[in-house]
């Protein structure tokens, strides 16, 4: 099941309301929450919602919304909130991507550089190299790691070729 958080303007939930629940009614969303705790659901969504309200002017100001759940109609969900009710995602898309780099990038890294310790021992190598190595291993990651979130994130670009006509005999 896949969880996603939208946030929406207050004044801009607040025009769309009305919208929004003749949309959950018509997917088969039923509230089962509380004016404390709204929440939405079917057998494979739930909506759960937290209104920021400014007490002084009696409004909302802004609305979050975390959908949780799968397939088409969930799906729809979110498009229909980022569509027409203008949500943000939390967590932007572009920053799951970057921490999935850096995730995978310090995988290669480790996976290259991480001193096996059990190999050192069983070769019986000095507990004072051991610990060099693995001091040196931590230093060496954290640059990476900090070399890593100053880099802006760039799309790789794919090479244009043009199709080759017919086979390599020709």
């Amino acid at each position: 099941m896949a969880t996603r958080t939208f946030i929406v303007d207050g004044k801009v939930y607040h025009d769309s309301k009305a919208g929004f629940k003749a949309f959950l009614k018509k997917n088969h969303l039923k509230w089962t929450g509380t004016f404390d705790a709204p929440k939405w659901s079917s057998k494979k969504i739930v909506i759960k919602a937290i209104f920021v309200r400014d007490p002084k002017k009696n409004i909302t100001t802004e609305a979050q919304f975390i959908l949780t759940g799968e397939g088409n109609t969930y799906y729809e969900i979110c498009q229909w909130i980022i569509h027409w009710m203008k949500g943000k995602e939390d967590g932007d898309k572009a920053d799951r991507i970057k921490r999935k780099n850096i995730k995978e990038r310090l995988a290669r890294f480790d996976c290259f550089h991480k001193p096996n310790m059990d190999y050192l021992k069983s070769i019986k190598a000095p507990e004072s190299f051991i610990k060099y190595r693995f001091k040196e291993y931590e230093k060496k990651r954290e640059e990476l790691i900090k070399e890593l979130e100053k880099e802006p994130e760039v799309e790789p670009e794919v090479e244009k070729t043009k199709p080759v006509v017919g086979g390599w005999w020709r």
